[in-house]
């Protein structure tokens, strides 16, 4: 036998072994550490801070799915899968699950937009109505000021108008594009239109991220979800997303099923026919391939997708605290979304190459996927994700019994707050909800997040009813029926 061979088999194989190995169970330590090590957003001031389980936290939540990638030196480091696809059922979560990420469909579609840049088909500063063919922006006074760019939509400071969008069920009679930036019946949105002056205000659009949508297809004469599959998807090999809505028909097995607020599973996903601003369905491991390549992009290492001025932009504030697509606080970038049924949360350390990409199947998914990140700050030094501390003022049994009782949002949505174990906690339609914790006489606050729950008094001191900010766009208001 070769004595080379004879010292590979006795002595240097097994010693990679105990490396690969060690390595392997520091990993799994890691990963062990973060799983139960999650921390609610909001901490009581003098209190141990207690310390919860992955596994526990989806329960709390109503989370029936989880997936998670994490990157380390631009590269995947580890992910991990929780829990299923709907409620009441086994298909397991898996690496190819896909979900509907909601907002965070703006920096993929940043990217498709920049490779147009990269091409010399589009440019950055230039008003995008020479690239506009099929539809135009309706004439406004502040478009004599300025004009709409594409750096000003990616970075939204366009002056344009629409925040979000609903979605449509299935059965619904879905609009086009042309229909959505006109505000025309079926879309349920107000036309699409510049009511300031571009790159006078930050204003979240995606709007904005609409008309740009009709940009590139006009520019590159195909649709939108055919351009980021030939410019995006193909090249770096994101198997599992696509921008096709209703979802195509051959990844229909690989989606998860959206839940609402209980964790009860919704009649079916919504349909996002405004596809850059919303209409993205992928998997963190497909989102975290992008977000390698951009990084790497940015040090110069890799132009499969952006050469690495345009990727240096990608992560370099533009207007205020937003670059070409994703909010940038110092080294430290983010963007999250959220859909009827699903929510995302992309985050990352530019100088670093790390980053992490979350999904859930339920509208409680930002609250577990922030006590995560907590984990995870603690066991990677994240100097940026804090918690916050409050303090508890200090009420009697009175008091709390006082504000106990039933309270009506409506004739379909009834809360009640009961007093327990020293404590006042709500629920809806008889589900559990929340705990709520007093920071004066009659406002109180939650640990999951920063929404307001305010008991509205008589003049006599009764209770009139709740106000609850935080749960909806606007105030939520309950009247006491008892």
């Amino acid at each position: 036998m070769n004595y080379r061979y004879k010292f590979m088999t006795a002595f240097l194989l097994p010693f990679l072994s105990m490396i690969c190995n060690g390595q392997t169970n520091n990993l799994a330590k890691e990963i062990e550490q973060i799983e139960n090590g999650l921390m609610t957003s909001i901490i009581i001031k003098g209190k141990p801070v207690p310390k919860f389980s992955i596994h526990d936290r989806m329960k709390y939540h109503k989370i029936h799915g989880l997936s998670i990638a994490f990157i380390e030196n631009n590269e995947i480091k580890w992910t991990r899968q929780y829990g299923v696809k709907e409620e009441g059922k086994s298909d397991p979560i898996t690496g190819e699950t896909m979900f509907q990420v909601g907002s965070v469909s703006k920096p993929v579609a940043a990217v498709v937009a920049l490779n147009l840049v990269k091409e010399g088909e589009i440019e950055l500063d230039k008003d995008v109505k020479r690239y506009l063919k099929s539809w135009k922006i309706p004439d406004s006074k502040y478009l004599k000021e300025d004009s709409v760019t594409l750096r000003r939509i990616l970075s939204h400071n366009a002056g344009i108008t629409n925040h979000g969008f609903a979605g449509y069920q299935p059965n619904a009679e879905i609009p086009t594009l042309l229909q959505i930036l006109n505000g025309e019946k079926p879309a349920k949105n107000k036309k699409i239109q510049v009511d300031t002056v571009p790159g006078s205000i930050w204003r979240y659009s995606g709007g904005g991220y609409t008309i740009m949508q009709q940009m590139l297809e006009d520019v590159s004469g195909i649709t939108f979800g055919k351009l980021a599959q030939e410019q995006l998807f193909d090249k770096i090999l994101m198997e599992h997303s696509t921008y096709s809505q209703p979802v195509a028909e051959e990844f229909v097995g690989r989606t998860a099923k959206a839940h609402n607020v209980f964790g009860g599973p919704l009649n079916k996903n919504l349909i996002q026919p405004e596809l850059a601003a919303g209409g993205l369905w992928s998997t963190p491991n497909d989102l975290a391939m992008l977000m390698i390549e951009l990084m790497k992009g940015r040090e110069g290492k890799s132009d499969m997708i952006l050469n690495k001025e345009l990727a240096t932009q990608m992560f370099e504030p533009q207007f205020k605290n937003w670059s070409l697509g994703l909010s940038i606080n110092g080294f430290h970038f983010s963007h999250s979304g959220s859909c009827e049924g699903f929510r995302t949360i992309l985050s990352g350390h530019k100088d670093k190459g790390q980053g992490v990409v979350m999904m859930a199947n339920g509208e409680n998914g930002d609250n577990l996927m922030r006590e995560i990140m907590n984990s995870m700050a603690e066991i990677y030094d994240w100097s940026y994700i804090s918690q916050q501390e409050r303090e508890v003022y200090d009420v009697d049994e009175d008091t709390y019994k006082k504000y106990s009782g039933k309270y009506q949002v409506n004739p379909q949505v009834s809360m009640e707050v009961r007093y327990e174990e020293d404590l006042l906690k709500v629920y809806i339609n008889g589900d559990f909800l929340t705990t709520i914790y007093p920071e004066s006489e009659n406002k109180f606050f939650i640990l999951e997040d920063r929404h307001v729950y305010t008991f509205i008094l008589n003049e006599d001191g009764s209770v009139k009813g709740m106000s609850i900010l935080g749960l909806t766009p606007r105030p939520l208001r309950a009247k006491k029926v008892l």
